[in-house]
């Protein structure tokens, strides 16, 4: 922040004087009594005005008093400064009774004012706006001088880095200061909130004491009184209540008018469905229902009569010219041919529409019937063959064992071997050729299945729907009649000779029966292996089609067959239909048919043209007739109209009749509850009339007895024991709030101290010359400074130490406050008013080169009665623009 200029109009003994200030240093040399301090007191007011800051409201600085125009002239300052990149001029009226601030951006001089917000005692604060420092922390910071720091609590959030700590938190911790300043923590402090309330409590008590000397009196009109304002104040909710019944009711009296003149108005069923939606109860919408439906089906039928009469051909004699075609020109036999076309269409169009295009691949189909119907032979043939093999098997088994019985050599000894042979291999013969014949007949009967196939599929891809249908029956037939067969052939057993058992003898046909028992039941085994094979293959397919047998999947397959003929044959109907239709139509645009008619209107303008040209050669009788038929037709729609009329008024007027009925039913209830709405309110404001009276007769008596000194002063100490215990509890628990607070933000507090004490100790190490190293600032006390001494390292607090020395320590606590804030903010100005009274040459010299370095980046103003610094510094004033002397001991 630099301030470039500042004007006075009046302040103290200044009046219509300008400043202006270098960027640097800005040396003020003058003898006491020049106004040195006068003006480091109006740059402040520029500033910040002459309010006091934490209160509630406007209080003036002690300031503002001391430094009135002492001419009586304008009370004004004017200040030119610039902050963040930005010029701004701030006009400021500080007399009372003209309180005025304004604030302009530079050089356009736009004013600005209203673009901040007042607080909440209707100002603007601008420079705190702009710094976030009000004017206790601004002197504070940039002030330098042996005063403690006044705001060190509020000080703390400002000084603390924005990532060391809540911004929020921060914020809430000066609003809490600010309350419990404003609200005061002592009572016995006159000028806070709670010490006036406690006087004014005390005042109010002694007032009470006085009052309630003349209360006895009154005593019983006071407990009337209130019972009748309690009274009152229920008769009142009461009206309250019946106003607001009442207006219900007129709103429900105007619903009701719109309503009955809306059933004068309804002549639709579209509008009876409106009076559905707004039914009141289940009764009135059926009505409404029911009557909607009803006329909905007179005006449909009315409609389609008025549509019908206005449709009618005129029934006036017409001559050649009214026909768009002239059938003398159309041969007889292109005429029949159309005709077949036509009838032909209208038999194509009466059938069913093509079903939609079944889900199902045909080629899987087939060829899953083609693999099933393998599988299914195949475990036909080995379930044939195993059992084949289990009845050979038991046969062996039981020449097997007759063959070692005990006594069966003595009893077969003189059988040769040929002859223990002979009998198995005969029935082994036997048994082969009956199997072979049964083959045979089931080969032919499968060749006859699939020929029959064959045959029905031939004829549904020729379209033979009747012969391939009878093909496939034959097909199914022959498919059960092997089925059949094949279950004979399983369930037939080889013949069991008890002559081959006992026609083994020898050991030689016993070995022989075990070395076939063997073989057999090796081949058995590897048999119903493939059979389960087999089966399982087939059940596979069968579960994949979601059937439970080859019978029902073959079933299955026929039914998708024929539904796939049928759609076919359907499809194939339907493009004929097409065709016959494309044909017929373009033979019409041959005969002069509009093209802009559809099929239906121009077939019907043929057959009507046909039918007007074969009725011309007829006699005018016949035409008469037919013109008295149709009149007939007409006369007849037109009386049925005028009945479908007179129906619909008389539903209409039933309607209304049942309506109105309704209405006046609810007008009944309307004026029932509107009649006693406004009976209770008669009572009830002869009831408050009556109460009024009552009060308004008894406070005048109590007034004259001095009750009403009494209730005043009673609810006046009421009211202000009430407004300090408030005050108490606010103060309480913004204490408790803030002490909360404090003791969470202790952590973060404590990281500012080694910052401060760093800066501080360097500063006091450059102006004592190296003496002290180490100052150390307290935030809990008001940034008390205290000195590690270091010869003995004892700790020595700041009023121990010699004027001088304890001017070079504020120096350095402000110095260190001053940087610490401007790190975070703008580089903010610093004023030193007397202050280097007590240093020695030494050490002034030193603070001197030190203030050089600090006007590289901040806007120093150094006041002075002595010559002393200006005799060290003016040697580099006069040579560097950026610092200024202000010598005012030579005017």
């Amino acid at each position: 922040m630099i301030i470039d200029e500042l004007y006075i109009g009046g302040f103290g003994k200044w009046r219509d004087t300008a400043f202006s200030f270098a960027p640097g240093i800005n040396l003020f040399v003058a003898p006491n009594e020049a106004g040195k301090t006068t003006l480091l007191a109006a740059l402040f007011a520029a500033l910040y005005g002459l309010k006091r800051d934490y209160l509630r409201t406007t209080r003036y600085l002690e300031d503002y008093d001391r430094y009135y125009p002492w001419d009586g002239g304008p009370y004004e300052t004017i200040i030119r400064y610039r902050l963040d990149g930005q010029h701004f001029r701030l006009h400021r009226q500080l007399a009372k009774e003209r309180d005025v601030a304004k604030l302009y951006r530079e050089p356009e001089l736009a004013d600005i004012t209203l673009m901040y917000q007042e607080d909440r005692r209707k100002e603007y604060n601008f420079v705190e706006r702009h710094l976030g420092l009000n004017r206790t922390l601004f002197t504070d910071v940039t002030w330098v001088r042996k005063e403690p720091v006044q705001a060190a609590r509020q000080l703390l959030p400002t000084l603390a880095n924005q990532n060391e700590g809540d911004p929020l938190a921060n914020a809430l911790l000066a609003q809490l200061e600010q309350e419990i300043s404003a609200i005061g923590r002592k009572e016995s402090a006159a000028s806070t909130l709670i010490g006036k309330l406690a006087k004014e409590l005390e005042q109010a008590e002694q007032s009470l004491k006085q009052a309630e000397l003349d209360w006895q009196s009154v005593q019983h009109l006071t407990r009337e009184v209130a019972s009748w304002q309690e009274d009152l104040n229920r008769k009142q909710r009461e009206r309250m209540q019946l106003e607001t019944k009442l207006e219900l009711l007129r709103q429900a009296e105007t619903s009701w008018q719109e309503r009955w003149q809306r059933s004068f108005q309804t002549t639709r069923a579209a509008e009876l469905a409106e009076w559905e939606k707004a039914a009141q109860d289940e009764a009135e919408r059926k009505l409404h229902s029911r009557m909607k439906e009803q006329l909905l089906r007179l005006e449909q039928e009315m409609t389609g009569l008025r549509e019908w009469t206005s449709s009618l051909p005129s029934t006036s004699r017409t001559d050649k010219g009214e026909f768009y075609l002239s059938f003398a020109q159309i041969s007889e036999a292109e005429w029949q041919e159309w005709i077949e076309g036509w009838y032909a269409l209208r038999v194509y169009t009466e059938r069913h529409s093509v079903p939609d295009e079944p889900v199902i691949d045909l080629e899987k189909l087939q060829s899953d019937y083609l693999a099933g119907l393998q599988l299914y032979r195949e475990t036909e043939r080995l379930r044939n063959e195993t059992d084949r093999l289990a009845a050979r098997l038991e046969e062996a088994e039981r020449a097997d064992g007759n063959a070692q019985q005990p006594g069966f050599t003595d009893r077969q000894g003189a059988l040769e071997p040929e002859s223990t042979v002979s009998p198995i291999s005969r029935t082994s013969r036997v048994a082969q050729k009956r199997k072979r014949k049964a083959a045979r007949r089931s080969l032919a009967w499968y060749a006859a299945a699939l020929f029959w196939m064959a045959g029905g599929m031939i004829g549904w891809w020729n379209d033979l729907q009747l012969p391939a249908l009878a093909a496939w029956i034959l097909a199914v037939c022959t498919a059960a009649v092997v089925w059949h067969l094949g279950r004979r052939q399983q369930s037939a057993v080889p013949g069991r000779d008890t002559s081959s058992a006992q026609a083994s003898h020898s050991p030689a046909v016993a070995s022989e029966f075990a070395a076939r028992k063997s073989a057999l039941q090796h081949e058995l085994a590897m048999r119903r292996s493939q059979l389960e094979e087999a089966e399982s293959a087939l059940r596979r397919l069968l579960i994949e089609w979601d059937v439970a047998e080859w019978e029902a999947f073959v079933s299955l397959r026929e039914r998708w067959l024929v539904r796939l003929h049928e759609r076919k044959t359907r499809t194939q109907e339907e493009a004929e239909r097409q065709r016959i239709q494309a044909r017929l139509e373009r033979k019409m645009l041959d005969w002069g048919v509009p093209p802009h008619l559809s099929f239906e209107e121009a077939a019907a303008l043929v057959l009507s043209e046909h039918a007007k040209w074969e009725q011309r050669t007829r006699e005018e009788q016949e035409r008469l007739k037919e013109e008295v038929a149709q009149q007939k037709e007409r006369m007849a729609r037109m009386e049925r109209l005028e009945t479908l009329e007179k129906e619909q008024a008389e539903l209409l007027e039933q309607w209304r009749s049942q309506v109105r009925a309704i209405l006046l039913k609810d007008q009944q209830e309307l004026e029932q509850r509107r009649k006693e709405a406004e009976a209770e309110r008669s009572r009830l404001e002869e009831v408050l009339t009556m109460l009024r009276e009552n009060i308004a007769q008894a406070r005048g008596e109590i007034g004259q007895r001095g009750e009403i000194a009494w209730a005043k002063a009673k609810s006046n100490c009421e009211d202000i024991r009430a407004r300090l215990d408030d005050a108490r509890m606010r103060r309480d628990a913004l204490l408790l709030a803030k002490e909360a607070l404090e003791e969470a933000m202790e952590e973060w507090r404590r990281d500012i101290s080694p910052a401060l004490n760093q800066t501080a100790s360097l500063v006091m190490k450059q102006i004592s010359s190296g003496r002290y190293r180490d100052v150390r600032l307290d935030p809990s006390e008001q940034f008390a400074v205290r000195v590690i001494e270091p010869k003995r390292r004892e700790i020595v607090e700041q009023d121990r130490f010699s004027s001088g020395t304890q001017d070079q320590l504020s120096f350095a606590q402000r110095v260190a406050l001053l940087q610490t804030i401007s790190a975070e903010r703008e580089p903010l100005p610093i004023f030193l008013d007397d202050h280097f009274i007590h240093y020695d040459q030494v050490r002034l010299e030193a603070a001197l080169d030190f203030l050089l370095e600090l006007s590289e980046s901040h806007q120093v103003f150094l006041f002075s009665c002595q010559g002393r610094e200006c005799d060290y510094l003016q040697p580099v004033l006069a040579e560097n623009k950026r610092h200024k002397l202000h010598n005012w001991s030579v005017l």
